[in-house]
């Protein structure tokens, strides 16, 4: 009995495949034709060939480098424009695109040139500012000549090529030779610079004031501290930017800063600082200059009142000692230092002009103006002056 149930149950496997695959077939016979014409004809997959292992590799396929932006042409114009200081100086401002990498250069004719790299990665907006005097031939213009003047500038890029830059040219006309016309007016002493520091003339107590006369020759000075108050006139010269004053006793040398408008006058040591006074200021009221002394008034007693060191007005205690002399009607002389007296001195006078000697031997030159008498001491570069007693 068992035997034969898993005959029929064999049977009806076979049976159950035999229908399947008879129904299979059916199904295509019928429905291969609708879906034909609805999908169209089914492609048979076909088989990928196998690779050759004897052909050569294909090679990958490389990307094209993509282009170098092109460079803004601007950059080869650069722009010029002129302007002046307050104090009167020329300048020449450049305006320049460099690109990145690329170096700039400015040709000065007797100057070091000016280079600048630019380092970054982007287009730069530079902008260089000089003197207009760099641009000009080393040989100075004649008064009132005029030059045509055209920057040279050169930009090299991060490759190595040279570029030549369009700049504008400018026109410039050397000025009027610098002289006593451009010192006329009235200047004062602003500050001094002492021993390595800068102190302004009001912190002294000092008034100082050098007019410069419309006659282009002489000068009227004028000075007034807790100490008194002194007034005379000079001769002086202009040599280029320098300034000869010819002191009552011996000559000081000025200097005039064309860039700051200053006068410079450096004694012992010490630089005092001169500026113009503009018309709204005011100046100290001037006093009657002093008449040169006759011959004649040089016979007395003159007593030490004050010194003058370095321009600036000291008292006979700052200088730390007393002096005076005594000039006799027969040409003899004495002295008397710290209360000591020398005799056996002799005095002789050309004009306003005393010589003093010992013995043949020449020790002073004195300066006679109105009621002072005026002593330059060399060694120390000090004025002392003498009031007749």
């Amino acid at each position: 009995m068992k035997r034969f149930l898993i005959l029929a149950l064999a049977l009806v496997l076979v049976l159950s495949m035999f229908g399947c695959s008879f129904l299979r077939k059916k199904a295509e016979e019928v429905l291969e034709p609708a879906l034909t014409d609805v999908f169209g004809e089914k492609e048979e997959p076909t088989a990928e060939p196998e690779p050759d292992p004897t052909a050569e590799p294909e090679p990958e396929p490389t990307a094209e480098p993509e282009p170098e932006p092109e460079l803004d042409e601007g950059w080869k114009t650069a722009e010029l424009e002129k302007e002046t200081t307050e104090t009167g100086v020329e300048m020449i401002k450049i305006h320049v695109k460099i690109p990145a990498g690329a170096t700039l250069r400015i040709v000065f004719p007797y100057q070091d040139d000016y280079t600048y790299t630019n380092d970054s990665d982007v287009y730069l907006d530079h902008k260089v500012k000089t003197s207009i005097e760099a641009f000009l031939p080393e040989e100075p213009l004649t008064e009132g000549e005029t030059l045509t003047v055209t920057p040279q500038l050169t930009i090299t890029t991060a490759d190595g090529t040279e570029h030549a830059i369009e700049c504008p040219s400018f026109t410039y006309t050397a000025p009027e030779a610098f002289g006593p016309k451009n010192l006329i007016g009235m200047w004062t002493l602003t500050t001094a610079y002492v021993e390595g520091m800068t102190v302004k003339a009001s912190d002294l107590g000092v008034e100082a004031y050098f007019d410069f006369l419309e006659d282009g020759k002489n000068v009227h000075c004028r000075s007034h501290s807790a100490d008194g108050s002194d007034e005379y006139t000079m001769a002086y010269e202009v040599s280029g930017y320098t300034i000869t004053l010819h002191d009552r006793v011996s000559d000081e040398y000025a200097t005039y800063d064309p860039e700051t408008d200053r006068i410079k006058l450096e004694s012992d040591g010490v630089v005092m600082y001169l500026e113009r006074v503009s018309d709204d200021e005011p100046v100290a009221p001037a006093t009657e200059a002093p008449v040169a002394g006759e011959p004649e008034t040089l016979v007395g007693t003159w007593v030490l009142t004050k010194g003058v060191v370095a321009g600036i007005e000291v008292s006979v205690s700052q200088l730390g000692f007393d002096m005076s002399f005594v000039f006799n009607e027969d040409g003899t002389a004495a002295m008397i230092y710290q209360g000591e007296t020398t005799d056996g001195l002799n005095w002789v006078q050309d004009g306003n002009v005393v010589k003093l000697s010992a013995y043949s031997i020449d020790l002073y030159d004195f300066q006679l103006k109105g009621s002072t008498l005026t002593l330059h001491e060399t060694t120390n570069n000090v004025d002392l002056i003498f009031e007749k007693k």
